[in-house]
């Protein structure tokens, strides 16, 4: 058994965002709601073919607006981002997005793993 560092929610948002960015569907994968991850099937072929479908324009630049803490096992996140909807233009949405802390399926828990939910950052 390994001690490995337990992210906060701010952490597993940013490594979420650079993942999308990078555009590595795996390394974002870590980053999921575990809820949201186990609804998606056991596939991780599967798993990373509908990440894709759903993050295809790829953010430009981040900001971070505003973190709250909802509840101990919730917060919300307020980000503007950039990115190029087509060729030649740029466009800029704000999203009001949730990390949610679990220790399994439908399980919130303050001891739990932090996850990004991705349909409030979808584009």
């Amino acid at each position: 058994m390994t001690d490995e560092k337990k992210l906060t929610a701010e952490e597993t948002l940013c490594g979420f965002i650079d993942a999308w960015q990078k555009r590595e569907w795996k390394k974002l994968l870590n980053y999921v709601q575990i809820s949201v991850l186990e609804s998606w099937g056991d596939d991780i072929r599967q798993r990373i073919e509908y990440i894709k479908s759903q993050f295809w324009r790829t953010p430009i630049e981040v900001t971070f607006l505003s973190i709250t803490q909802l509840n101990n096992v919730v917060y919300e996140a307020h980000l503007s981002y950039d990115y190029a909807p087509a060729r030649g233009t740029l466009d800029k949405t704000e999203r009001h997005v949730r990390i949610i802390c679990e220790k399994g399926y439908m399980l919130p828990d303050p001891d739990g793993t932090w996850g990004v939910v991705p349909a409030t950052i979808f584009i």
